[in-house]
């Protein structure tokens, strides 16, 4: 519990700010740090930040209660994660999963952040654990629209929280396409409804979109000023320099008042000035931006430098384990057969997403959690191992004389 207590900056994450915004008769606006007009905006999908103003309203002033209301929908995670690893493995290999999940130090640690992961990683393992059923359907059957439905709805409404929760809806999709071999009645069955179920759990945010910004916004306008933040002039990769100020606060002034000088004020049109800034530095830089690429993809793999998360002993420590396990993991499954494309998928989606513009530990949940799965089955093989030792050397010593 005491990391509930510790020092706080949530109020400065997009999240909050907006909420605020809404909770003072403002709108669903932003004005980027202070840096524009306040303007209705897109930047961030709607449904966390409802769930951060909700706690506002509540607690203006501490935000302890909705950090208790991350963690209780957290750990409801185990349910779904106990599900997969019994259906895919085996019962132990779900029951460990479940316990990882449960005490993973970053997954404990983040539920005390005002950030949309805790609650979207969950809904992301009943995608997969959903998945998991659908696959086994026949094509056709119900029983097989019922689920399939069900992943769609519960698909939109996690990329109405998180927009990354898009990879592994994609990865189910090639998945099952993968699975079926395009056969049209599975499309029928598992993966149309899927589709439009999402669709239209998104449809409400996507016309709004369309009226207040006057443009066609699926999800959010956010990637160029991502792009960005980690990719101009002395970035350093992630959204610090490599002393780990942050890069909106401590830009330098020429750049800063060149910025300035050429950003629109509507957010739409500024997204897209970003993108294009990132663009004219890869052109003009293309060996620095490589170099950005291959030292995020260190991070990815890695630690992120500069990030405070990354400096603490029991993130390092448990982050080498979870590798140490989790690879043997995935070998084993992949020698059964047992690797399906779903999280090959995913976790190759989540590397191309962040590894060419932005890398912070938060942005690995998922990884972390499929890493969390096969290090469960490493595990279940290593017992397997010893309990198969056991009892061939019970056979093979000889009765009592």
């Amino acid at each position: 519990m005491s990391l509930f207590f510790a020092d706080n900056h949530s109020l400065y994450f997009e999240h909050m700010l907006i909420a605020r915004n809404l909770l003072e008769g403002k709108g669903y606006s932003w004005d980027e740090w202070g840096r524009a007009a306040l303007q209705s905006s897109s930047m961030i999908p709607p449904l966390y930040v409802y769930w951060c103003a909700f706690f506002q309203w509540l607690s203006p002033a501490n935000f302890l209660p909705m950090y208790l209301g991350q963690a209780v929908i957290a750990a409801t995670g185990c349910f779904p994660a106990y599900r997969l690893g019994k259906r895919l493995f085996s019962e132990r290999a779900g029951l460990l999963f479940a316990a990882c999940y449960a005490f993973y130090p970053e997954l404990v640690f983040i539920h005390s952040k005002a950030v949309a992961e805790s609650i979207y990683v969950v809904m992301v393992l009943w995608m997969i654990e959903r998945y998991a059923a659908l696959r086994e359907e026949p094509p056709g059957s119900r029983r097989a629209v019922k689920i399939a439905v069900f992943v769609g709805a519960l698909s939109g409404t996690a990329m109405l929280v998180k927009e990354a929760a898009g990879i592994v809806a994609i990865a189910i999709v090639l998945a099952l396409l993968l699975r079926f071999r395009a056969r049209i009645t599975a499309i029928r069955s598992h993966m149309l409804p899927a589709l439009a179920a999402m669709a239209l759990v998104m449809c409400p945010w996507i016309v709004r979109n369309a009226i207040v910004q006057g443009e066609f916004i699926p999800i959010r306008t956010a990637f160029g000023i991502n792009w960005w933040v980690a990719n101009h002039p002395g970035a350093a990769g992630n959204d610090r320099y490599a002393d780990g100020t942050y890069v909106m606060s401590s830009l330098p002034k020429d750049y800063a008042d060149y910025l300035n000088r050429i950003l629109p004020f509507d957010e739409q049109d500024r997204d897209r000035v970003y993108a294009e800034e990132v663009l004219r530095f890869i052109r003009q830089h293309p060996s620095e931006y490589l170099a950005l690429c291959g030292k995020r993809f260190v991070y990815w793999i890695w630690f992120v430098s500069g990030h405070q998360l990354a400096k603490n002993p029991v993130y390092r420590a448990s982050w080498i384990a979870l590798l140490a396990l989790s690879i043997p993991g995935l070998v084993c499954a992949a020698r059964r057969h047992l690797l399906d494309p779903v999280f090959s998928l995913s976790l190759l989606g989540y590397m191309l997403l962040y590894v060419p513009t932005t890398v912070l530990p938060r942005y690995r949940v998922v990884t972390t959690t499929i890493l969390l799965l096969f290090a469960a089955v490493a595990i279940d093989g290593i017992a397997r191992y010893v309990e198969a030792r056991s009892k061939a050397s019970a056979l093979s010593s000889p009765p009592p004389a």
